[in-house]
């Protein structure tokens, strides 16, 4: 039954001078100053003037009386992410400085009105009974008491706007709301929070409250007011899972066209336009754009479970903008994800569970020679890291046209190369300084300050002459010319607990460049064919950047491509180039989430032919598995051209995605293309093509499963792959796929 309209803010007629007296009784009784307000039939209230804070307000910290924009809003925010307002009921004139329209009072401050209210002189002594009755009964009410609540991922029933407002309105249970009061109190509301409009939803305080706003929900509406059941506000919302968990943080929210600038850390909830790798340990992670399921940023995340998902409308979500520096939970499942507040206790309760320590095991510090992959074996991996040790393995098994070569720099050559050059000390006091551990943007500059010593310090030109030769022994003559690759191998890559996936970095070297006597480029390793590539890749840049200004990664992809083509890329550089990166601060953060002794990092390397003009760049996890317990699977992601797909620098450009199955004869069954690349208008792999990486693969991790990780079951393997540039398939690098979840 629809409940009839009754005028009780005229105040005429026996009612109107029944709630008059009464209001100025329980006044009087509960403050200490019964006159400092009047309870006449003012329905306006007097003149106001603006204030400092976009609306009619006075500067005080406790309180807003107009909130214009999401941050405002966010300001004022408590727990649950939700701010206590007081409205003026019509005919009604509370005390000053709270008798303006709406009071939004700092809820993380003051959590509850009583607490507020309390601060101001005139209500020094006001009891609960008083508040009750100034709040929650009809007759003596003089403010709407209640509060806003944000809820993500959530449409506006009536707008479709994503992320909505809550009004919630208290009470009393023997006096329901009636539609006219509803409709007073959202209007006063609405009027003083501009911004959010049309994201303003009613939403019942308790059960019997909700059932009473949808009987009414139906007149409401035409007074153009929206009714929600807490059912309907569940913060779920369809998402890309690309690491299934479930974590608290601080909202990081990075604007879009904005840069991701340092200061992200393992207790921040990222939200960002598109991935990149130089994201480190971060909560969880939310992007706009998708990312490529296999890159180096998304095993890093996954073997940790770390929850990372793309809500392509994130924002767009007002409620989720509205909450920058707010502590919350996130929780991604297959195909949904949940923001959701959070509060402190069950945040560093959580936060506390997600440490595992990690002890590396000892290093072989004994070997000191250069040696060529082709006789290096898992067992080596103590002396040159996992990363050249599972190439020596993959050699071993591979028909030679899929080997890649290369040689192994052992970890002894590092601590020898960093004592000699002094910098061994340096890394000890930056490692005993306290403010490292206790300062998150000095620890960033005293790292910052050690690579560049690192990349400044000299290499003796004997060392130089050792790796000449050496690539000499294993690429052949034309070594002093080829672009060579200088890849991280070090005691945290490629192990079977830790990836170590795309915390260090490789670089490029020409030791013709070394042996010029200048430091003039370009590169005497660059090829014209390379030449005229990068240029017309250059060029498409500069003019995708110039239409699309707010691109801001291009920023960076046109200052590397101007560099490759003006600049020398000596092996000097290129080693240093990956010692530094022993410190970067996404390599730092990693050891410190899992509990490892900064002093007992070390980096070796891995030289090989650098890859000039491939065709194809891809990654295939092995031996994966369905949820309804299938036969296990490869997923395949690749990209055509020079575009990486373990450090995708573009984040708009899509990646084929597809899975292969394994028949009992070995064959390749049920090939499904998931995600078709961006690049290619056709699929990257013919059928025959993919029959012959399979077959290489399938050869490999059979292999692994039986001579190097024969403990790990089910074992899945995370495989590097090249088309090269004359069309062979390469296989350039092999790790277990670490994994925190099933």
């Amino acid at each position: 039954m629809r409940r009839s309209f009754r005028r009780l803010s005229s105040g005429r007629g026996k009612a109107g001078a029944y709630t008059s007296s009464l209001c100025c009784l329980v006044l009087a009784v509960a403050l200490v100053t019964p006159g400092a307000f009047s309870c006449g039939d003012s329905s306006s209230g007097k003149e106001k003037e603006p204030g400092a804070d976009g609306g009619i307000a006075p500067a005080d910290p406790r309180f807003a009386v107009r909130l214009d924009t999401p941050e405002q809003f966010a300001r004022l925010q408590g727990e649950q992410w939700a701010v206590k307002y007081l409205a003026r009921v019509d005919g009604r004139e509370p005390p000053e400085p709270l008798d303006r329209d709406c009071t939004f009072q700092d809820t993380a401050a003051y959590p509850v009105h009583l607490d507020f209210l309390r601060t101001f002189p005139v209500f020094e002594t006001l009891d609960f009974e008083a508040y009750l009755a100034m709040v929650m009964k009809r007759a003596s009410r003089v403010w709407w008491g209640g509060e806003l609540r944000l809820f993500t991922g959530v449409r506006h029933p009536r707008t479709g706007l994503s992320g909505v407002i809550g009004l919630f309105v208290y009470s009393d249970g023997n006096e329901p709301l009636e539609t006219e009061e509803l409709v007073e109190v959202h209007r006063r509301i609405e009027g003083c929070l501009p911004y959010a409009r049309g994201s303003l939803v009613l939403v019942g305080s308790d059960t019997e409250q909700a059932v009473l706003f949808r009987e009414q929900a139906d007149v409401l509406a035409a007074y153009g007011i929206s009714v929600a059941d807490h059912a309907d506000l569940a913060p779920e919302v369809a998402a890309e899972a690309y690491s299934e968990g479930d974590a608290y943080g601080y909202l990081y929210i990075v604007p879009r066209g904005t840069p991701l600038r340092s200061g992200i850390g393992r207790r921040d909830l990222l939200i960002i336009e598109g991935a990149s790798d130089p994201i480190g340990i971060v909560a969880g992670l939310v992007t706009a754009l998708p990312q490529n399921v296999n890159s180096h940023l998304n095993l890093r995340l996954r073997e940790k479970g770390i929850p990372n998902a793309r809500i392509s409308d994130v924002f767009e979500d007002q409620a989720v903008m509205a909450l920058a520096g707010r502590l919350a939970r996130l929780r991604v499942q297959a195909d949904t994800a949940a923001l959701e507040p959070a509060n402190l206790i069950d945040a560093e309760a959580s936060w506390r569970l997600r440490v595992p320590p990690i002890v590396l095991p000892p290093p072989d510090l004994d070997q000191t020679s250069l040696a060529p992959v082709a006789f290096l074996s898992a067992a080596d991996a103590a002396a040159y890291g996992g990363k050249a040790a599972n190439l020596g393995e993959l050699n071993r098994v591979l028909p030679e046209e899929n080997r890649v070569a290369g040689f192994g720099v052992p970890f002894s050559r590092y601590r020898e190369w960093m004592q000699e050059n002094g910098l061994a000390g340096r890394v000890a006091e930056l490692l005993s300084d306290p403010r490292v551990d206790q300062d998150a943007r000095y620890r960033r500059a005293a790292l910052e300050a050690l690579r560049d010593a690192i990349e400044a310090a000299e290499v003796p030109a004997s060392f130089v002459s050792e790796l000449a030769a050496m690539a000499e022994t294993v690429f052949g003559p034309e070594s002093m010319t080829m672009p060579v690759k200088f890849r991280s191998s070090s005691n945290l890559e490629d192990g079977a607990r830790l990836s170590g996936a795309g915390l260090h970095d490789s670089a490029r070297g020409c030791f013709a460049d070394d042996l010029d006597g200048d430091a003039a480029g370009p590169s005497a390793c660059l090829s014209d064919a390379e030449r005229g590539a990068l240029s017309a890749e250059l060029e498409r840049r500069r003019a995708e950047l110039e239409v699309f200004p707010g691109r801001t990664w291009l920023v960076e992809i046109v200052k590397d491509l101007a560099a490759d083509l003006t600049k020398e890329r000596t092996v000097a550089r290129a080693l240093k180039k990956v010692y530094a990166s022993l410190w970067n601060d996404r390599a730092f953060e990693e050891r410190a989430y899992f509990g490892i002794d900064q002093q007992t990092a070390l980096m070796g390397i891995q030289v090989n032919a650098s890859f000039v003009l491939e065709k194809v760049d891809a990654v295939a996890v092995t031996n994966l598995s369905d949820a309804d317990g299938g036969e296990p699977y490869t997923r395949l992601v690749s990209q055509v051209g020079g575009h990486g797909v373990v450090r995708p620098p573009d984040p708009t450009v899509t990646a084929e995605t597809l899975t292969f199955r394994r028949a009992p004869d070995g064959t390749v069954t049920e090939v499904q293309v998931l995600i078709s690349s961006s690049l290619s208008p056709s699929p990257i792999w013919s059928a025959t093509r993919l029959e012959e990486l399979a077959q290489l693969l399938l050869l490999s991790q059979d292999h692994f499963q039986a001579e190097v990780y024969p403990d790990i079951e089910p074992l899945q393997m995370d495989f590097e792959i090249k088309v090269t540039d004359d069309g062979r398939v390469a296989i350039k690098q092999a790790r277990p796929y670490v994994s925190a979840l099933p």
